[in-house]
């Protein structure tokens, strides 16, 4: 993914587009707060389709460029679970992976 600042970088019809970002207002590296100033119908921002399609679906956030859409590795090819080395296998650490993986594909996201 091209990370200039002030672009975005988008793919439609199999060609990749450059397009100028908008100048924010709000800056913040929190996804939650984000999230909730969007839900208050407050800017535009990429989301990945795992954390969107709820909220698309009840009508609660509006998808802007239907026709375009940024490659995975804008967000990640996959979802990282973070954990101290030492738990690796522990049963928690094992039945929260293998749910998280079973909730995801139930949404068509795996």
């Amino acid at each position: 993914m091209d990370t200039s600042a002030g672009i975005w970088w988008v793919n439609r019809d199999g060609e990749r587009i450059r397009l100028k970002q908008p100048v924010p207002r709000l800056a913040s590296d929190n996804y939650d707060f984000l999230l909730a100033c969007l839900l208050a119908g407050q800017g535009v921002q990429f989301l990945p389709q795992w954390s969107a399609r709820p909220y698309l679906e009840r009508g609660e956030l509006v998808e802007q460029l239907p026709d375009c859409w940024r490659d995975q590795s804008a967000f990640g090819a996959t979802i990282h679970v973070l954990f101290l080395p030492h738990r690796r296998n522990t049963r928690k650490v094992r039945v929260f992976i293998e749910g998280l993986r079973a909730h995801l594909r139930a949404q068509g996201l795996g």
